[in-house]
């Protein structure tokens, strides 16, 4: 702003210019612009998180090791992850786990406790209660209901 007044005897097309840059560097450091720069880096660091734990749910998988794999403090991150995603992430991994169960019993014939196994499960019970809580029905009600003989692959009928 100074520059304008100690300029004021410049051309007004000139003047206009040097506006268009000061407005142009003003917007540059807004706050909004670093909010979307520091939104699209949280968003980054959930869908890593996402991602990790999708490959990784059939094995024994703790929130911290996710959190540490983003480099993000695990409080920091249970935060963020419920922020964007809407539920933390142990709620997210549970669901990821029973998600692939479920198409385990749908597409395979394989007995319940090696499922649970498979998805990260290796108490059978636990895995059963944890089911339960969810769709309302034990794997092997659910199974019974869901699941036809033509479901399972030709080479396991």
């Amino acid at each position: 702003m100074l520059y304008f007044y100690e300029n004021s005897a410049k051309s007004p097309i000139h003047l206009v210019g040097q506006l268009y840059l000061f407005l142009d560097e003003l917007i540059e450091f807004s706050s909004t612009r670093q909010n979307i720069a520091e939104k699209a880096q949280k968003d980054f660091y959930i869908n890593e998180a996402v991602a990790y734990i999708q490959q990784n749910c059939g094995r024994e998988l703790t929130i911290d090791e996710v959190a540490g794999f983003c480099k993000l403090n695990r409080n920091y991150f249970s935060r963020k992850f419920k922020k964007v995603m809407g539920c933390s992430p142990q709620e997210f991994l549970i669901r990821q786990r029973l998600t692939n169960a479920t198409e385990l019993m749908r597409l395979t014939d394989l007995p319940i406790k090696t499922i649970a196994a498979q998805c990260g499960y290796p108490n059978q019970l636990y895995f059963s209660q944890a089911f339960k809580k969810c769709y309302g029905l034990s794997p092997q009600e659910w199974r019974k209901q869901n699941c036809t003989p033509f479901d399972y692959p030709a080479a396991l009928k």
